[in-house]
């Protein structure tokens, strides 16, 4: 591993390379969705041998850490649970407010429920009429939001949904008895998603949805409606 100091502007990753990982090392934000000081990132291209999912650039002089490849696949054994853990932690702290306001040790016990499960293209995830029984986060792909219209006597499609959004809370919270008032469906060849039963959104989650209703001021079924319709308003964009 060698130190590295990269200047404003410098496009540290991107493309389809998976060259090398780094760690921050400085106290300015590398980008919106990397932590701070002591966080890395470009773990994902080696643990899934796969392209870059996202570019990242110095936006101040930053110095890092660099991991080449042949060194990361060498000690990837006991680091492998860390990384993935890590990962996952970013994606429930990206996807709502609440979370990042959580408790760790809660998050890191959500993430220790979660079961990893992956849908082909055209695949239902959740289907609208279908009594709600689980919690998603999309962890990679994009999925379709469809919805059946009773005048067109067709389904709609309405939006798609980006990695790190959330659906199927709706009829999972205490005192609900819900059906799914929408279909999700894998849009991409490989679509893999975070799941999380019902209990265990019982028991964990929905504390944290009572919360980003405290802090948005609107009621649950009002915050999420509006994630929806921004949804709309991304997808008409």
């Amino acid at each position: 591993m060698s130190a590295s100091v990269v200047e404003e502007g410098f496009r540290i990753i991107g493309g389809f390379a998976a060259a090398n990982i780094y760690r921050v090392l400085s106290d300015e934000k590398i980008m919106e969705q990397v932590e701070p000081a002591g966080d890395f990132f470009g773990e994902l291209a080696f643990l899934n041998d796969a392209p870059r999912a996202a570019t990242i650039t110095a936006t101040v002089t930053t110095e890092c850490y660099v991991l080449g490849k042949v060194e990361f696949k060498s000690i990837i054994g006991p680091l492998k649970e860390v990384l993935e853990e890590r990962h996952v932690l970013r994606i429930l702290k990206n996807c709502m407010e609440a979370f990042k306001q959580g408790d760790e040790s809660v998050l890191k016990e959500i993430i220790r429920r979660f079961e990893k499960v992956k849908y082909a293209k055209g695949e239902y995830i959740i289907k609208e009429g279908d009594a709600g029984d689980a919690f998603f986060i999309i962890e990679s792909g994009i999925c379709s939001l469809i919805k059946y219209n009773q005048t067109l006597k067709k389904n709609m499609h309405l939006a798609k949904l980006q990695p790190g959004k959330y659906f199927g809370e709706r009829g999972l919270m205490p005192g609900e008895n819900g059906r799914r008032a929408a279909s999700i469906i894998a849009h991409d060849e490989d679509v893999k998603v975070l799941r999380l039963e019902q209990e265990d959104f019982v028991e964990l989650v929905a504390s944290f949805f009572e919360e980003q209703a405290r802090i948005t001021g609107k009621k649950f079924e009002d915050a999420t409606e509006e994630d929806d319709e921004k949804d709309e308003v991304d997808e008409e964009k």
